[in-house]
């Protein structure tokens, strides 16, 4: 994934939008937004629903992490043995000589598919799903480098967009501390590898109670320079990655620090979340850029369910009403006909015209109501 401010900025077309009002039926909104994903979904390919991987990742994670609490034939097809969705998406993935998921050269790609191999796991005991994800990583593990100023490089050498990457950090950060709570005989190992990198970008990119800039450049000069960018993303993987290393680790400083990145985004000391919804900055005058930008508010809102299930009191117990409302605010307001969902889910609903905008607008949104229903049972 590579994320430029310089892209082109994409059109929309307007599309009415559902007026009639409805509040609290995640369980079932949740289900009619995954059975619209299905309307783009298209198979053997390492891209079943989206061009962009990591998009893809995102489906993947948001249909594991329903599943720990919905035991209904609906989601068990997707995710429940050798014939459902996700294993067939596991079998269609492009693999290098040693099985690692390598479709793109993009580190942070690798580490999204990471992740959400280990949540597949999570709900399967499959083990192809934990290997998959651990080739994946010791490969990411062995080739990412770092920039001259810090923070791991997105992508090999090879690639235009490459760039120090506080995103890519986050998620070695997450995905280590992950594998090293399911790997007994190779805990020390991952969990040294997710406490290395933490200490690096923590007094980098950890600034007033939120993880700011997208990466530490080398001005002309030589010095280097934090952009402090405000991303939706970059604080719901800061603060999934702080659960990942307190459940690795018991330690409940990082714990303490994901609950003040809740705190802070509740309380509205960032544009991140506005009138208590998740907003992302091009979302008021639908001007985002790529597909990218589009799929970033379901991360935060996955990051404040993370910081939820570990301590049911973070952000002064305000984390299930705040997921609860952005939820009803999706389905409200940034619902077309035929069960779109925008990507401004403060609304009104707007359509994309290109289906790799819609998928990641739709699917970031798909995430909103499935961490709401997630807290509310």
């Amino acid at each position: 994934m590579h994320f430029s401010n310089f892209l082109l900025l994409a059109s929309t077309v307007s599309g009415a939008a559902i007026e009639k009002r409805q509040t609290g039926n995640y369980f079932n909104h949740a289900h009619n937004a995954i059975k619209k994903l299905d309307t783009y979904y298209k198979t053997p390919t390492p891209v079943p629903w989206t061009p962009g991987w990591w998009n893809n990742a995102q489906i993947v994670t948001l249909l594991a992490d329903l599943r720990t609490k919905d035991n209904s034939p609906f989601i068990k097809k997707y995710t429940d043995g050798d014939n459902s969705v996700l294993s067939q998406v596991l079998s269609s993935q492009a693999r290098d000589s040693d099985g690692a998921l390598d479709y793109t050269r993009y580190f942070d790609d690798r580490l999204w598919w990471t992740i959400s191999l280990i949540k597949t796991y999570d709900v399967t005991k499959d083990n192809k799903y934990i290997v998959a994800a651990r080739r994946t990583f010791k490969r990411v593990a062995a080739d990412v480098d770092f920039a001259p100023c810090g923070l791991m490089y997105n992508a090999y050498s090879d690639q235009q967009y490459r760039g120090s990457s506080t995103i890519t950090s986050g998620l070695y950060v997450e995905a280590a501390a992950m594998l090293a709570t399911r790997t007994p005989g190779l805990k020390k190992n991952y969990l040294n590898k997710a406490r290395k990198e933490w200490n690096e970008m923590y007094p980098l990119v950890y600034k007033d109670g939120l993880i700011q800039g997208d990466g530490i450049q080398k001005e002309a000069d030589g010095s280097c320079f934090n952009n402090f960018a405000h991303l939706t993303y970059l604080d719901g993987t800061g603060m999934s990655a702080l659960v990942a290393l307190y459940e690795a680790t018991n330690n409940a400083t990082y714990l303490d620090l994901a609950d003040a990145i809740a705190s802070n985004l509740i309380a509205q000391k960032t544009s991140e979340v506005t009138n208590g919804i998740a907003t992302e900055y091009c979302d008021p005058a639908m001007d985002c850029a790529n597909a990218d930008i589009i799929q970033f508010k379901g991360i935060m809102q996955r990051g404040f369910y993370e910081v939820w299930r570990a301590r049911p009191t973070a952000a002064n117990g305000a984390i299930p009403q705040y997921l609860k409302n952005n939820a009803d605010s999706v389905w409200n307001k940034s619902r077309g006909k035929g069960g779109l969902l925008g990507s401004s889910w403060a609304g009104p609903f707007k359509r994309y015209p290109t289906a790799d905008f819609q998928v990641a607008g739709h699917s970031s949104a798909t995430m909103a109501l499935v961490y709401a229903y997630l807290v509310n049972h």
